[in-house]
């Protein structure tokens, strides 16, 4: 199993534009610190949430046992298998649809197939 560590990020974020105090201009700032788990094998990205899905997500988390961001990937994961299997039926049902002249010629002995009445 990969080795993690962890990472500290410090970000500063300009918040409203300047103001002017005579010859001063002054600038607002929200300095944000954050303490994230890196695995060599992963990629840290950032995403955007709306409030209600972000509840929704942490709530899961915690009755799935797991962190945020596993919960996140499994669900990733799902959707694209889930993507993945659609394309395939689709691919199915396109291939099913196109008839050649030996499925005819199969469609006649259906009839011989089935079981006789009593």
């Amino acid at each position: 199993m990969a080795q993690s560590k962890f990472l500290v990020l410090k970000q500063t974020l300009r918040i409203k534009d300047s103001v002017s105090l005579g010859q001063w201009r002054l600038w607002e700032y929200l300095h944000v610190e954050y303490t994230v788990e890196s695995v060599p094998h992963m990629e840290i990205v950032q995403i955007v949430l709306d409030k209600k899905l972000l509840q929704a997500a942490d709530q899961a988390a915690q009755l799935t046992k797991q962190n945020r961001s596993a919960l996140v990937r499994d669900a990733l994961r799902e959707h694209l298998r889930r993507i993945e299997l659609r394309a395939s039926e689709e691919r199915d049902r396109q291939g099913y649809s196109r008839q050649s002249p030996a499925d005819a010629e199969a469609r006649g002995w259906e009839s011989e197939a089935t079981w006789p009445e009593e």
